[in-house]
């Protein structure tokens, strides 16, 4: 994981409600999945697969329920059935480089991501190589536990990996994400599925991958977007790299007990480096402050063609998501939540209490 930094707190246990090995092992450092940056103290716990993944089942899935909702997303080309009632209807960004649709299934995320440029000829995504490259260009690392299977979405070649970790003072929190990568008439398109739960995965987060695994593609139709709205930031982020030794939680905001949101609009130099900071919401002025603090020391590790692409134009929106875990007083990290703007990136910080 880039910038990560091992702690050594490591033990192997199994249980009783999981049906598959489990390792634990602690870090901490920043990851990026499905749109959201997450900067916490994690351990990392290992399944086979997602579970409800499109080629196969383990014997150890729970029963997945029977839905009968449908969604469609022209401007993807999508069609999705057999979604839960609590579905919501998907927020569609249109980005610099693709279109990206977000929706809530119960307590979980689904993200859709859809880039414009076609793929070069021979491209496929069940190769390792080619897959790195998209990985390394949506910031994705899922850990070296995760674990990855070649996979079929209506008839269409995939790759489908699948990684469960722990957050919270002792791992109390699980957050489950399942990625997956296809071509269709030569263009890539990224699923990612994630929730937070404990010992066993989440139901939501299964229908989300359920419904990704049974969807359908078809003719791409923009007619309704707003074509005189202007895209906003990028499906492929540059990484994201905060200084890995410093504890952005505010000392005095800790002993407060404090917690809350920043957001702040940025943009992103040829060098990397965050330029023209503006807050547009906070909760806690130290934590405003530190937020912006972790921002300005932070690299963004962009390429040789970002300036001459004209992105050091965009405009950026990132939303830090402060919280405690105090577990003597019931209090736990929230871990990743919905920002409150569509599409910006999200850094939760956990701070952990002892007493």
């Amino acid at each position: 994981m880039p910038g990560m930094r091992r702690s050594g707190i490591e033990h192997t246990g199994s249980p009783d409600k999981m049906a598959a090995e489990v390792r634990w092992e602690k870090w901490e450092g920043s990851m990026r999945s499905s749109g959201a940056r997450l900067t916490v103290l994690m351990a990392v716990l290992t399944l086979n697969s997602c579970g409800v993944a499109p080629q196969r089942v383990p014997v150890s899935t729970p029963p997945v329920s029977s839905y009968h909702n449908k969604i469609e997303i022209p401007e993807l080309g999508i069609h999705m059935t057999d979604l839960p009632d609590d579905v919501t209807t998907p927020q569609v960004i249109r980005r610099v480089d693709g279109y990206q649709a977000s929706l809530r299934i119960g307590t979980a995320t689904l993200t859709i991501a859809r880039l414009e440029d076609p793929v070069s000829a021979g491209s496929d995504v069940r190769d390792a190589a080619y897959r790195a490259i998209q990985q390394a260009a949506f910031d994705e690392d899922l850990g070296p536990k995760a674990h990855g299977e070649a996979t079929v979405i209506n008839g269409h070649a995939a790759w489908t990996t699948f990684s469960a970790r722990r957050t919270g003072y002792n791992g109390t929190v699980g957050f489950y994400t399942c990625v997956t990568y296809a071509i269709v008439d030569q263009h890539l398109y990224r699923f990612a599925a994630n929730a937070t739960g404990g010992d066993t995965r989440p139901p939501d987060f299964d229908a989300a991958v359920r419904a990704t695994s049974e969807l359908t593609f078809g003719a791409i139709d923009r007619s309704a977007a707003h074509s005189d709205t202007a895209p906003s930031g990028l499906l492929t982020m540059p990484t994201f790299h905060p200084a890995s030794n410093v504890d952005w939680y505010p000392p005095a905001a800790k002993r407060r007990g404090e917690q809350g949101i920043v957001g702040l609009e940025f943009s992103i130099d040829a060098k990397g480096h965050a330029q023209e900071l503006r807050r547009t919401y906070t909760e806690a002025s130290d934590l405003a402050t530190s937020a912006q603090a972790m921002l300005q020391s932070a690299v963004f590790r962009v390429g040789p063609r970002w300036g001459k692409s004209g992105y050091q134009k965009l405009r950026f929106e990132m939303e830090f998501q402060f919280s405690i875990d105090e577990p003597g007083r019931g209090r736990r990290c929230s871990g990743y939540s919905p920002p409150r703007v569509p599409g910006a990136e999200v850094v939760a910080i956990c701070g952990s209490i002892i007493r």
